[in-house]
């Protein structure tokens, strides 16, 4: 009678671990996901001669393997846009790297996910001397927007901001890298970036550039100079 009892215990304990053992595997393979490359991986050179391949390879090198940039990835299939921003062209320059996410369908809930990073850097060519500004996430809400009503907003958010010292983009200041609208003027004299999100119709950095003087971050914060 002891023996049966013994036995049908060790009947329950395995079938119980047969149960839970899954779970178990799965959560924890949950929890130790690892980071997820992009659907579309997108750079812009915009300023042929400060960078080349191998400085932007570091660059995503050193986005990648932040922990924010981990933890988006795990939304679903996203898209990531790779940009160099100089604010101060002249007397030494001054840039940032501009790296936007943005995941590429809406979620149960109906959300875009985005998140947008600023590397700073102190000379050009030289990657590793590139640090992490800052990390901006959003949830947004999707909204397919055209590339005509993209432009207006672009235009728009413009003319509210004197940091940018010019009457706006000229149509081939635009280039599209789905969904990231992405809209760029030279300083010569005045310049600037602006990047916008078509899954959502919003805005998710902006910096202008004066070829002799300092540009100023303007979107996701106001910070007036930046490196001077």
């Amino acid at each position: 009678m002891k023996l049966n009892k013994i036995l049908w215990i060790a009947v329950c304990v395995c079938l119980a671990l047969l149960v839970l053992a899954p779970l178990v595997y799965w959560k924890m393979t949950e929890e130790g996901q690892s980071f997820r490359e992009p659907v579309n991986k997108y750079s812009v050179n915009t300023y042929h001669d400060f960078y080349n391949n191998e400085t932007l390879s570091e660059v995503w090198n050193k986005t990648k393997n932040l922990k924010q940039v981990s933890d988006f990835s795990r939304y679903g299939n996203y898209s990531v846009l790779m940009s160099m921003h100089i604010y101060r062209p002249l007397g030494g320059g001054y840039f940032e790297w501009f790296i936007v996410a943005s995941t590429l369908q809406p979620d149960s809930d109906g959300v875009i996910h985005e998140l947008a990073i600023r590397f700073n850097g102190s000379s050009f060519y030289d990657s590793g001397n590139i640090t992490l500004a800052k990390c901006y996430e959003w949830a947004h809400n999707f909204n397919l927007t055209p590339l005509e009503n993209g432009k207006s907003v672009i235009a728009d958010f413009v003319a509210q901001h004197e940091s940018f010292s010019y009457d706006g983009f000229v149509e081939g200041s635009y280039t599209v890298f789905f969904p990231f609208l992405f809209a760029f003027n030279y300083p010569n004299d005045f310049g600037g970036t602006v990047i916008l999100n078509l899954n959502t119709g919003e805005i998710m950095i902006a910096a202008s550039s004066v070829w002799m003087g300092t540009g100023d971050l303007v979107y996701p914060e106001f910070i007036q100079d930046v490196g001077k």
